[in-house]
């Protein structure tokens, strides 16, 4: 069941970069003189976009091969859309457009969220068949500092490490970030047929109050 008062549905995609008719690549440089392209599957919000060419400019990939790094820019560039939460929220969850999973919601909140000037960008470098390594792939960008992975991509934490300790670790700080914090419903694009007050499967695990590590390495 959903409310339909917080209603945000996705009507196709108008985000720059991609039209109804086809992709259209969005090639950027960074501060090392990377090129940086976007993808189809992008998760770029459509507010953030329009800082997305400085932020790129201002990025040292220093060689990465993926990485998160915010940008702090000299003026406001927006309101953070993920706020703290408390036991007295109205919290709900919902799937978001070209995301596996649910996200975690809270709904009323939104003259609450924080106004800053930061954009955190995600970049990885191309390592497919026939592609460039000197060149760079922008996963998502978003307004505001550095988040933490949420859901059932908690779980997927360590694909890059075999060293158990760092994953466990970095496994616990997103379970602890995203128990107490949550998109703002009616400023989040998401599916409003998909809202329901049910903790998800993937989320059980991840919002106990002692999960196991057995729990958290088998997901």
């Amino acid at each position: 069941m959903y409310d339909d008062r917080s209603r945000i549905e996705v009507q196709g995609d108008s985000r720059k970069g991609e039209s109804d008719t086809g992709y259209t690549p969005l090639i950027l440089v960074t501060k090392d003189g990377k090129a940086v392209t976007n993808r189809p599957s992008s998760h770029v919000a459509e507010h953030a976009w329009r800082w997305v060419p400085d932020a790129v400019a201002a990025i040292d990939t220093k060689g990465r091969d993926y990485f998160v790094e915010d940008v702090e820019f000299p003026h406001p560039t927006g309101k953070s859309n993920v706020i703290e939460t408390s036991e007295d929220d109205d919290i709900v969850f919902a799937r978001r457009p070209r995301r596996p999973g649910y996200s975690r919601f809270v709904r009323g909140r939104g003259k609450h969220r924080v106004p800053t000037n930061k954009l955190t960008v995600i970049l990885k470098r191309k390592e497919g068949r026939g592609e460039d390594p000197n060149e760079y792939l922008l996963v998502t960008a978003w307004i505001g500092g550095i988040s933490e992975p949420e859901g059932e991509a908690i779980n997927k934490l360590g694909f890059r490490t075999n060293d158990r300790e760092q994953v466990l670790e970095a496994r616990r700080k997103a379970r602890s970030f995203w128990r107490n914090h949550a998109f703002v419903l009616e400023h989040t694009l998401h599916w409003a047929h998909t809202i329901t007050a049910e903790v998800p499967p993937g989320w059980r695990a991840i919002l106990e109050d002692e999960p196991t590590d057995r729990k958290v390495l088998q997901g």
